[in-house]
This record gives C-alpha cells, structure tokens and sequence, in this order.
C-alpha cells in the first residue's frame, strides 16, 4: 500500500467534529469521532440512514459488484510517471529525460507513462502533469545525479503511494478497457487499464470531494514494530542478541514488551474504531446501502487504506447483563467474529481484468463484543482481538472540470460499450 489520508482530510475532520470526548467509565461507548451518525447522516436529505438493531442487520453480505483492482503508484518510484511498461532497469522508469512530443517515435509513446501519456493527450507541451507529479512526490530527490538530489533526505518508505485514492476510485468508476485514443495534437495514444486507473487516482487526489465522511482517529504509533520484537525474543535465533538469554530472561522481556503493546495501543487515540460504531458502519453500508466504504486495515501508524466489499459474521455467545466496562443502558452483550472482505492491490496490467481475482481479495477476521440496549439498539462495542480497523471514511465522487477534463474523455472512451466487450 500506501498513503495516508490528505492532511487535509484529516483536519478537515478534526475542526468538524472537535475534540474527542474524555473516555468516562465505560470505555466502550463511542465518543463524537466514533459516533456511526458520520458515516449513516445522508448528505442530502441530512437524515440518518443507519438500521440500528443487531437483529435486523444481516450476517453476511457482498456488493453486487466487487471493486476492481490495480497498483498503488508508490511515491519512492515517482507515483503516475513511473514506465511500468518499459523495459530495462528500475530507475530508468522513474528518472528518466523528458522527450519533446515531437522526438517521441510510436514505440516510446506506448511505454510511457500514464502522466506523460496524458500530457501528450492534453497538448501540454511543458509536461505540467509529470511536472506535477515528480515535484508530489520527491522521488528524484533522492536518485544521485538528477539536479534535484538532497543528501539530506531520508529514503521514501515503501508502503507511501495514493492508495487514499486508488481505494475510492474502485468503488466509484467502473473498471476501464485498454484504448487506443486521439490527443488534442492528432497523435495516437495507447491506455492500458491501469494507465487509466492511474489517471482515475491521480484525479481523486487532486480534486476535493464535495464530501468526506471520516470516523475514527488515526494512530500514530508503531505498534509493528513492538510486535515484530515480542516474535524476535520468542523464536529467539542463532544471531538473535536474545540467543543467549535464559529462558526466565526471554519471558520477562516478552511481559514487558506486551505491557508496553498493550499500554499504546489502548491510548485513546489506537482503540478506536469503536466496534458497536464499525458493526453498524459494515453492515449498513454494504448489506442495506449496497455501497462500499474505505478501511484503513492497519491499526499503527501505517496507513494501508483499502476498499471493502463484502462481510460475514459469526455470533459465538449471547449474554443478559452489562459488563463493568460496557457502554451505559446496555443490558445484553453479543460476541462476534466477523470477516471483512476488501480489495488489496495487483500488479500493473494492460487489459481490463488481466489479473487473477483471487490474488485482489483479502479477508481479516475481528472479534469483538457488541453492546445492545434494552430496544436491541447496538449502542457500544469492545475490542476482543489485536487486529481492528484504524478509522473508516467514505466520499463523494467530484465532478471531472478544469486540467481533468481530460480524463472524464479517456475514461467514457475505455469504458464504452464497444470497449469493454471486444
């Protein structure tokens, strides 16, 4: 994956929805940046869509069309000007002399990338997108050589790209076919799908969304990593400085370890998403709505923002009462499993659905307590595994206009009927 969230985004929310209420007694009930109303409140009519009663919600769903797949353009590789079809090395993809239109021969037009492409497709001479894109995300910064290179800077990490917007645009846009079309200079331009589907991405990055529905708060710490060293001292190897530590050593640094993992990661900030607020979020939006949603699937300060499409839940207990921890008016508590289905990205591809499905689909499984009031309203919710989602959002689609319109063109053409049937 990828990129966070614009910051934008994020702040945009934090001014909207203030302060996160303190956390009183009962932990579990979810305060104002976990309340469900972001996400169920219809933009329009300013009603609450949201079903609220566990009975009510369905156990299992899918969309009626599960989202397509691609790449996630990461930034370290130069985002849409990376060649991803052109031969030869790594960095000659990304760092690589502008050719003037005219010097381009029809076989360096075909391996282009999706930026130059649609420089080319708009006229834009001066190449303003690649431009654009290189100066977003600083990858020749840090290629030795190039007129930009800082010494400075630290490397690009790996998991950076726009999957903030790769993820919304495979529920908003139909997946595109290859196409061969026309620029505004009468040069002939091939598309693949993904060069179109990077287009679609850089678009929603650019481009505000009339409206973003954001629940939750994102966690900024590095809980993998504390993970990653609880595994290092437990399967202690040969070359492992825990190698030679007695066996009482080892599990007193493993307590620690998990005392720590557990001490950060219930901060105020990494409990969240409430789990009574993402049970009714999954299973309205996609079992009654029948519309997807975007799921950042790491709880840490990773940001791997994925598109969900489909759940199925497990009910392992029903139980009359109210735990001391539980959100108040609760008077029955529900304990589930539930599989989130959602989209993870696939390699580059030339043809509309030239991947294997079964490499785009993911699952994780959450387990969690529901809290219900004496309607059977869902009212609160518990964490009962490590794994959860971080935050939640969905947006609006934005209308194609100004340096994008362009875009609009390409992708009517590439998802036309006579396209996507030959």
């Amino acid at each position: 994956m990828k990129h966070g969230l614009k910051l934008v985004i994020v702040l945009m929310f934090a001014n909207a929805c203030g302060q996160p209420a303190q956390d009183s007694l009962t932990q579990e009930a979810w305060n104002r940046r976990n309340d469900p109303a972001i996400m169920g409140i219809d933009g329009l009519s300013q009603k609450y869509q949201y079903e609220t009663k566990f009975d009510l919600l369905p156990l299992s769903a899918g969309l009626p069309k599960t989202p397509w797949s691609d790449y996630y353009w990461p930034t370290y590789k130069g985002g849409l000007t990376y060649r991803w079809s052109q031969p030869g090395a790594e960095l000659d993809r990304y760092a690589y002399a502008i050719k003037p239109f005219a010097a381009l021969t029809p076989a360096e037009i075909a391996v282009l990338s999706p930026a130059e492409k649609y420089d080319l497709y708009m006229g834009f001479e001066d190449y303003r997108t690649t431009r654009t894109e290189r100066e977003r995300t600083g990858a020749l910064k840090r290629v030795p050589g190039q007129p930009e290179y800082d010494a400075r800077l630290r490397p690009i990490p790996g998991w950076e790209g726009l999957c903030h917007a790769w993820a919304p645009a495979t529920l908003a846009f139909d997946e595109p076919e290859a196409v061969v079309v026309k620029g505004k200079t009468g040069v002939e331009i091939p598309f693949a799908s993904s060069d179109i589907n990077g287009l679609l991405t850089m678009f929603l990055h650019h481009v505000p969304a009339p409206r973003v529905s954001f629940l939750g708060g994102r966690c900024e710490e590095d809980l993998s990593s504390i993970q990653d060293r609880i595994d290092e001292v437990r399967n202690a190897a040969e070359g492992s400085p825990y190698f030679t530590w007695t066996a009482e050593a080892r599990e007193a640094e493993i307590q620690r370890l998990t005392g720590e993992l557990t001490a950060r990661g219930e901060s105020i900030e990494c409990r969240d998403t409430n789990a009574g607020a993402f049970h009714l979020v999954l299973t309205n939006q996609v079992a009654r709505m029948k519309e997807g949603f975007v799921a950042d699937v790491t709880r840490d300060d990773e940001v791997w923002n994925q598109a969900v499409h489909g759940y199925s839940v497990q009910i392992e207990s029903v139980k009359e009462g109210r735990s001391y921890d539980a959100a108040p008016r609760t008077v029955k508590e529900v304990t589930v499993t539930t599989t989130m289905k959602y989209i993870v990205e696939v390699p580059y591809h030339h043809d509309r659905g030239a991947y294997n499905l079964a490499d785009a689909e993911a699952s994780v499984d959450y387990r969690y307590r529901v809290e219900l009031d004496r309607n059977g309203d869902v009212i609160g919710g518990k964490w009962l595994s490590y794994d959860r989602p971080d935050f939640l959002w969905k947006q609006e689609t934005p209308k194609f206009e100004g340096l994008f319109s362009g875009v609009e063109e390409i992708y009517k053409i590439a998802t036309a009927p006579a396209a996507v049937q030959k």
